[in-house]
């Protein structure tokens, strides 16, 4: 990526782009070709934008000249803006320099590991390291266990009772409720959330059954060795022994019901066109 003055980019432009008297492009009307859409919010601004890049395709350049800024300067993180030209090896201030020229080699997934995209509330999404991506999974999780689990573990504790019904739809249902609601502010990696909050199910479900099985004289109410405990972290790593487990203590079904429902979920997500 190059970055160019204004006079660089009216030169190259030549006599595909119109100028006005101030030496500006000229801005679209309505007998030229171009399309008018509401600008979407984050996450789906990210898509937007490559939907965008996309649309230019194929080229051998492509210029993106920036001819306004300073409207809501609140909301514009121009630091992030210069660090990324700093990233070519750039110095020059916006106004010296407005036009970034990008080579045909240059798409929108050479600039970043992730898209870099401007937005009007959250200046431009930079990648997240990876202690962020892992407290985020370890947070879904959390998530998914906690949400399947718990339920059903506080009703055995408190009533002593066991119901079939409550053990396959209450899990199910404060599963489905969690990441319905995760999803929406996680549009972008709702696909990712549903294999992540499937796998909390399994990893945390020896645990849960072994304190509810402790309101019937099971489980953790019994005395225990290591070797209960190392049995009880390989059933957490070994999905079919999970579902074994499950099958024991009557939550199977509300374990298949979750299990169809997030991968179902990771499917439309992560294949939208089928």
């Amino acid at each position: 990526m190059r970055f160019l003055t204004n006079e660089e980019a009216r030169a190259r432009c030549g006599e595909i782009v119109g100028f006005d008297s101030a030496g500006w492009p000229l801005r679209p009307d309505r007998e030229a070709l171009y399309v008018r859409v509401p600008l979407p919010v984050l996450p789906d601004l990210t898509r937007f934008c490559q939907q965008l890049e996309h649309a230019l395709r194929p080229r051998e350049a492509c210029l993106l000249w920036i001819t306004d800024w300073g409207i809501w300067r609140s909301s514009e993180n121009l630091h992030l803006c210069y660090r990324l030209r700093q990233s070519y090896g750039d110095r020059r201030l916006l106004d010296e320099a407005p036009a970034h020229l990008f080579g045909a080699l240059v798409g929108w997934r050479r600039i970043g590991r992730r898209p870099a995209s401007p937005t009007s509330s959250h200046g431009m999404r930079v990648p997240a390291s990876r202690r962020d991506r892992f407290w985020r999974r370890s947070t879904d999780l959390l998530l998914g266990g906690v949400s399947f689990w718990a339920p059903v573990t506080l009703f055995e504790l408190v009533t002593r009772e066991f119901s079939l019904a409550v053990a396959t739809l209450v899990p199910f249902a404060g599963e489905l409720a969690i990441y319905l609601l995760a999803a929406r502010r996680r549009r972008s990696d709702a696909a990712g959330l549903a294999l992540w909050m499937l796998a909390g199910i399994f990893l945390l479900g020896p645990l849960f059954m072994s304190i509810g099985a402790a309101a019937f004289g099971g489980g953790f109410a019994l005395p225990l060795q290591w070797r209960d405990l190392a049995y009880l972290v390989l059933l957490s790593l070994f999905p079919p022994g999970a579902l074994m487990l499950a099958g024991y203590e009557g939550v199977v079904f509300g374990m298949v019901l979750s299990c169809v429902a997030m991968l179902a979920a990771y499917a439309s997500r992560r294949f939208p066109e089928t």
